[in-house]
C-alpha cells in the first residue's frame, strides 16, 4: 500500500497535518518562491499547515513583507505530521521516519548533478517549478517528480514605456557566469549600429565589472572605434519594477533552467521576453507573447560557481545560438506591429501564475 493511500484511509474530514520548512523569510528569489508555496498550501482546504523558517543565504536587504497567514502557520505545532515538505537544496534534505510522506522542493538549474540523487531517492515525492527542471533529474527518479508552476503577484500593466529609443533590458545580477550576459552583449553589439535608436539596459549589482566587460568586449569584436558603440545603460536599482515599466523588451540568456520571477513579470507587463528554448520559461513564453531563442546543451564552465560542488563540468547547461538571438532582437526592434501584438498577449497571461493554479497542482501531487 502506498503511503498516500494509508494517509487517505483515515477520516476524510480530518485535515492533513503538514509541516513546511523553507527560506520564506529571505528577501531573494529563494524567499519569493518559498512564500508563494506557503500561500498556495494555505489555500488548500485539506491541509492544516505549520511552517518553520530556514536561512540559506545571508542578506543585508530589508526583510520581505510576509502574509499574516504565514505568521499564523508559524505559531502552529503538532505532535506528529502526515507530510513533511522541505524547500531547500537537495543536499540538505533528510527523510523523517515520523512523517507519513517526505516531500522535497528544489530548483534544478543544470542536468547531470548526480551527487544529489542520494538525497532525492530517500524522498517520497519531489516538486519542481518547471518541466525543464523535471528533465534535469535522473531517469530512475522521474516517477516521484511533479511540476507545480509558480506564482506572481498581480501587477498593473497599463503603463507604457516612454516613446524614446527602443530599449532591451536584462537582469545580470553580480555578473556571474551562469547569468549568461556575455552572449547577450556580443549579440547586441554585433547586430545593432551605433546610429540606431536602440539601447541595452543592464541591471547589475556590480556596475564596475559590467563596464569593464563591455569595454573588453567592444575591443574584442573589432568593429567599433573607442567608445562609439550602440547605446548601453547600466543601472543598479529597480524600484517598483521601474525597468519593466520603462523598457521595451526583456532578454534572458542565462545558462540555468528554472522559474525566474523577473521574466514572468516582464511577460505580464507586456515586455515580450526573449528566452532560451528548454530554459523552463519557454513553457510560458512562445511566439504569441515573446521570442524563443534556439539553444544548445553544453558542458558547464563556471569558475564563479555558487557552491563548491555544483555548476561543475560534470553538469550541463544551456547556451544561446547567437544568430538566433540576434534575429529575435532585430525582429523585436523592427516589427512594431508584431511587437504590439505579442505585448498585448503577454499582458493577458495572469492565469498562468495564480495561487489557485499552483495550489491545485500541489494538491494533485500531495493528495491524489
Amino acid at each position: 500500500m502506498r503511503i498516500e493511500d494509508e494517509i487517505s484511509l483515515g477520516d476524510k474530514r480530518q485535515k492533513l497535518k503538514v509541516l513546511f520548512i523553507g527560506p520564506y523569510r529571505q528577501p531573494d528569489e529563494w524567499g519569493f518562491l518559498s512564500r508563494s508555496i506557503v500561500s498556495s498550501l494555505l489555500a488548500i482546504e485539506k491541509i492544516d499547515l505549520t511552517t518553520r523558517p530556514i536561512f540559506l543565504a545571508h542578506s543585508t536587504a530589508a526583510p520581505p513583507l510576509v502574509d499574516p497567514g504565514i505568521f499564523k502557520a508559524e505559531s502552529n505545532k503538532q505532535e506528529k505530521y502526515d507530510i513533511l515538505i522541505q524547500h531547500s537544496l537537495p543536499s540538505l534534505m533528510v527523510a523523517d521516519g515520523n512523517s507519513g510522506l517526505n516531500v522535497g522542493i528544489a530548483s534544478f538549474e543544470t542536468k547531470n548533478n548526480v551527487q544529489w540523487d542520494n538525497h532525492l531517492q530517500l524522498l517520497d515525492k519531489i516538486l519542481v517549478f518547471t518541466e525543464a527542471e523535471k528533465k534535469c533529474i535522473s531517469e530512475h527518479l522521474q516517477d516521484k517528480v511533479h511540476v507545480i508552476g509558480s506564482v506572481v503577484s498581480k501587477i498593473d500593466a497599463s503603463m507604457q514605456p516612454p516613446p524614446n529609443r527602443f530599449s532591451f533590458y536584462t537582469f545580470a545580477g553580480n555578473m556571474e557566469t551562469k547569468g549568461g550576459f556575455m552572449p547577450l552583449l556580443q549579440s547586441y553589439l554585433s547586430e545593432f549600429h551605433v546610429n540606431e535608436s536602440v539601447s541595452l539596459v543592464v541591471h547589475t549589482q556590480n556596475p564596475h565589472a559590467t563596464q569593464e566587460l563591455i569595454n573588453a568586449t567592444v575591443t574584442a569584436l573589432g568593429i567599433y572605434n573607442g567608445r562609439y558603440y550602440p547605446h548601453i545603460h547600466i543601472v543598479a536599482e529597480n524600484p517598483d519594477d521601474s525597468l519593466h515599466k520603462q523598457c521595451n523588451c526583456l532578454v534572458d540568456t542565462g545558462v540555468a533552467r528554472g522559474f525566474k520571477q523577473e521574466i514572468a513579470k516582464g511577460l505580464l507587463y507586456g515586455r515580450t521576453p526573449i528566452v532560451l528554448k528548454g530554459s523552463g520559461m519557454d513553457e510560458y513564453i512562445d511566439d504569441s507573447n515573446g521570442w524563443v531563442i534556439k539553444s544548445d546543451e553544453s558542458i558547464l564552465v563556471c569558475p564563479d560557481r555558487p557552491l563548491p560542488n555544483i555548476f561543475t563540468a560534470r553538469e550541463s547547461g544551456l547556451t544561446p545560438n547567437k544568430f538566433s538571438l540576434r534575429k529575435c532582437m532585430r525582429n523585436a526592434f523592427d516589427s512594431h506591429i508584431l511587437y504590439a501584438k505579442k505585448s498585448s498577449k503577454g499582458k493577458g497571461c495572469d492565469e498562468l501564475f495564480t495561487i489557485e493554479r499552483q495550489a491545485n497542482l500541489i494538491e494533485e501531487a500531495l493528495c491524489p
